[in-house]
Protein backbone atom coordinates (compact mmCIF):
# COMPACT_ATOMS: atom_id res chain seq x y z
CA UNK A 1 0.00 0.00 0.00
CA UNK A 2 1.41 3.14 -0.73
CA UNK A 3 0.22 6.67 0.38
CA UNK A 4 -0.92 9.29 -2.02
CA UNK A 5 -2.52 13.05 -1.53
CA UNK A 6 -0.60 16.28 -1.90
CA UNK A 7 2.73 16.60 -3.22
CA UNK A 8 4.72 16.50 -0.12
CA UNK A 9 7.99 14.47 1.48
CA UNK A 10 5.14 12.35 3.97
CA UNK A 11 3.15 11.47 0.97
CA UNK A 12 5.51 10.10 -0.97
CA UNK A 13 7.49 8.01 1.77
CA UNK A 14 4.05 6.34 3.20
CA UNK A 15 4.48 3.27 1.74
CA UNK A 16 3.47 -0.49 3.75
CA UNK A 17 4.38 -3.32 3.34
CA UNK A 18 1.38 -6.36 3.43
CA UNK A 19 3.34 -8.95 2.65
CA UNK A 20 3.55 -12.17 4.43
CA UNK A 21 6.26 -13.40 6.19
CA UNK A 22 8.47 -15.85 4.04
CA UNK A 23 7.08 -13.87 0.25
CA UNK A 24 8.62 -11.02 -1.67
CA UNK A 25 6.11 -8.30 -3.34
CA UNK A 26 6.41 -8.35 -7.30
CA UNK A 27 5.58 -4.74 -8.24
CA UNK A 28 3.34 -5.20 -10.92
CA UNK A 29 1.18 -2.11 -10.67
CA UNK A 30 3.38 1.62 -9.66
CA UNK A 31 0.89 4.03 -9.08
CA UNK A 32 -2.15 5.34 -11.06
CA UNK A 33 -2.70 4.69 -14.78
CA UNK A 34 0.32 3.79 -15.62
CA UNK A 35 1.52 1.09 -17.76
CA UNK A 36 1.15 -2.32 -16.19
CA UNK A 37 4.22 -4.89 -15.85
CA UNK A 38 6.78 -4.00 -18.26
CA UNK A 39 6.78 -6.99 -20.64
CA UNK A 40 10.38 -9.08 -20.19
CA UNK A 41 10.57 -9.13 -16.54
CA UNK A 42 12.20 -12.27 -15.88
CA UNK A 43 12.32 -12.81 -12.10
CA UNK A 44 8.72 -12.25 -12.21
CA UNK A 45 7.79 -13.82 -15.51
CA UNK A 46 9.71 -17.41 -13.83
CA UNK A 47 8.45 -17.31 -10.36
CA UNK A 48 4.42 -16.82 -11.39
CA UNK A 49 4.85 -18.83 -14.82
CA UNK A 50 6.58 -21.23 -13.70
CA UNK A 51 7.53 -21.99 -9.93
CA UNK A 52 4.33 -21.04 -8.63
CA UNK A 53 2.15 -23.48 -11.45
CA UNK A 54 4.80 -26.09 -10.65
CA UNK A 55 4.56 -26.10 -7.00
CA UNK A 56 0.63 -25.52 -6.99
CA UNK A 57 0.38 -28.39 -9.79
CA UNK A 58 -1.94 -25.97 -12.34
CA UNK A 59 -1.87 -24.78 -15.79
CA UNK A 60 -1.29 -20.98 -15.05
CA UNK A 61 -1.68 -18.46 -12.38
CA UNK A 62 -4.13 -15.57 -12.66
CA UNK A 63 -2.54 -12.74 -10.75
CA UNK A 64 -5.49 -9.58 -10.31
CA UNK A 65 -4.35 -6.35 -8.81
CA UNK A 66 -7.37 -3.74 -7.79
CA UNK A 67 -5.97 0.45 -7.84
CA UNK A 68 -8.13 1.92 -5.51
CA UNK A 69 -8.39 5.24 -3.63
CA UNK A 70 -9.41 6.41 -0.16
CA UNK A 71 -10.79 9.31 1.01
CA UNK A 72 -11.96 9.61 4.99
CA UNK A 73 -15.86 9.16 3.89
CA UNK A 74 -15.07 6.47 1.54
CA UNK A 75 -12.78 3.82 -0.47
CA UNK A 76 -13.19 3.57 -4.83
CA UNK A 77 -12.02 1.18 -7.45
CA UNK A 78 -9.96 2.88 -9.93
CA UNK A 79 -8.53 0.34 -11.77
CA UNK A 80 -8.05 -3.38 -12.35
CA UNK A 81 -4.51 -5.28 -14.16
CA UNK A 82 -5.07 -8.38 -14.73
CA UNK A 83 -2.06 -11.12 -15.65
CA UNK A 84 -2.01 -14.57 -16.56
CA UNK A 85 1.41 -16.10 -16.24
CA UNK A 86 2.34 -19.52 -16.86
CA UNK A 87 5.23 -22.12 -17.98
CA UNK A 88 6.74 -21.20 -21.22
CA UNK A 89 5.35 -23.68 -23.95
CA UNK A 90 8.65 -23.31 -26.31
CA UNK A 91 11.25 -25.76 -24.52
CA UNK A 92 14.97 -24.14 -23.86
CA UNK A 93 17.80 -23.68 -21.61
CA UNK A 94 16.90 -21.12 -19.09
CA UNK A 95 19.46 -18.06 -20.07
CA UNK A 96 19.56 -14.19 -20.32
CA UNK A 97 16.97 -14.74 -23.62
CA UNK A 98 14.79 -17.39 -22.62
CA UNK A 99 13.36 -18.34 -18.76
CA UNK A 100 10.56 -21.30 -18.01
CA UNK A 101 7.85 -19.04 -16.99
CA UNK A 102 5.55 -16.58 -19.20
CA UNK A 103 3.14 -13.87 -19.06
CA UNK A 104 0.69 -14.60 -21.35
CA UNK A 105 -2.27 -11.69 -20.92
CA UNK A 106 -1.39 -8.25 -19.04
CA UNK A 107 -5.11 -5.94 -19.19
CA UNK A 108 -6.01 -3.61 -17.34
CA UNK A 109 -9.55 -2.04 -16.98
CA UNK A 110 -9.08 1.58 -15.85
CA UNK A 111 -10.25 5.52 -15.69
CA UNK A 112 -13.21 4.62 -14.20
CA UNK A 113 -14.23 5.49 -10.12
CA UNK A 114 -16.24 2.95 -8.61
CA UNK A 115 -17.51 3.30 -5.13
CA UNK A 116 -17.32 0.31 -2.91
CA UNK A 117 -16.60 1.21 0.50
CA UNK A 118 -18.04 3.69 2.67
CA UNK A 119 -16.09 4.44 6.32
CA UNK A 120 -18.22 5.99 9.30
CA UNK A 121 -19.46 4.76 12.75
CA UNK A 122 -22.56 2.72 12.57
CA UNK A 123 -24.30 4.74 14.91
CA UNK A 124 -24.13 7.37 12.66
CA UNK A 125 -25.87 5.81 9.31
CA UNK A 126 -29.34 6.40 8.91
CA UNK A 127 -32.06 3.17 9.55
CA UNK A 128 -32.81 3.82 5.38
CA UNK A 129 -28.79 2.27 4.40
CA UNK A 130 -28.87 -1.33 3.57
CA UNK A 131 -25.90 -3.24 3.96
CA UNK A 132 -24.56 -5.95 1.14
CA UNK A 133 -23.97 -9.54 0.67
CA UNK A 134 -22.21 -11.08 3.78
CA UNK A 135 -20.67 -7.60 5.39
CA UNK A 136 -23.80 -7.21 7.59
CA UNK A 137 -22.08 -10.82 9.57
CA UNK A 138 -18.67 -8.87 9.42
CA UNK A 139 -18.13 -7.77 13.26
CA UNK A 140 -14.16 -7.07 12.52
CA UNK A 141 -15.14 -4.68 9.15
CA UNK A 142 -17.45 -2.96 11.11
CA UNK A 143 -14.72 -2.48 13.84
CA UNK A 144 -12.29 -1.04 11.52
CA UNK A 145 -14.93 1.47 10.55
CA UNK A 146 -16.27 0.09 6.99
CA UNK A 147 -19.97 0.75 7.44
CA UNK A 148 -21.13 -0.49 4.01
CA UNK A 149 -19.25 -2.34 1.10
CA UNK A 150 -20.66 -2.69 -2.21
CA UNK A 151 -19.14 -5.31 -4.79
CA UNK A 152 -21.50 -6.26 -7.27
CA UNK A 153 -20.11 -4.88 -10.02
CA UNK A 154 -16.57 -6.29 -9.47
CA UNK A 155 -17.60 -9.91 -10.56
CA UNK A 156 -18.59 -8.29 -14.36
CA UNK A 157 -15.35 -6.36 -14.19
CA UNK A 158 -13.41 -9.35 -14.05
CA UNK A 159 -15.88 -11.14 -15.77
CA UNK A 160 -15.49 -8.61 -18.78
CA UNK A 161 -11.04 -9.30 -18.33
CA UNK A 162 -11.46 -13.15 -18.55
CA UNK A 163 -13.57 -12.94 -21.81
CA UNK A 164 -10.89 -10.56 -23.17
CA UNK A 165 -8.12 -12.42 -21.96
CA UNK A 166 -9.53 -15.65 -24.05
CA UNK A 167 -9.87 -13.74 -27.02
CA UNK A 168 -6.99 -12.33 -27.00
CA UNK A 169 -5.55 -16.25 -26.45
CA UNK A 170 -7.35 -17.60 -28.97
CA UNK A 171 -6.43 -15.06 -31.13
CA UNK A 172 -2.63 -15.64 -30.85
CA UNK A 173 -2.81 -19.38 -30.92
CA UNK A 174 -4.87 -19.82 -33.87
CA UNK A 175 -2.71 -17.29 -35.77
CA UNK A 176 0.54 -19.44 -34.68
CA UNK A 177 -1.05 -22.14 -36.28
CA UNK A 178 -1.69 -20.88 -39.40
Amino acid sequence: MEGSGKDNKLSKANRFSVVAPGYRLFRLVCGENTRPMRQGDKKISKSLGYDLARELGIDAALVVCNLGKATKKGGRLEGVYFYLFGPNGVPGEESFTYWPGHPFVGLRLDGFSAPMLEFGKMENVSSSHSVTGSFSQSESLREAGIVSAEFAGYGRILAALGRRAGSYMQEWTTEAKD
